[in-house]
């Protein structure tokens, strides 16, 4: 972790890039990349969410996937 970002008082927001709810990213790079994010930031305070906005052609349905994923 950076230094930047350390500390108690620290809570880091994002991790998941707009454009990958969009063609060409599938389900599979999604998941990949949302526990990538989970592995690396697993010990912190941190609010996982879209670091943009979700493109019009994006894909709701991995918001609700990726809910799943963190039951």
């Amino acid at each position: 972790m950076n230094g930047l970002a350390d500390g108690d008082r620290v809570i880091l927001w994002g991790g998941v890039p707009g454009a990958m709810f969009a063609p060409p990213y599938t389900w599979e790079d999604m998941e990949r990349h949302v526990k990538s994010v989970l592995a690396g930031w697993r010990d912190r305070p941190f609010v996982l969410g879209v670091a943009d906005q979700v493109p019009p052609d994006g894909n709701i349905d991995f918001c609700r996937r990726i809910a799943g994923m963190l039951e």
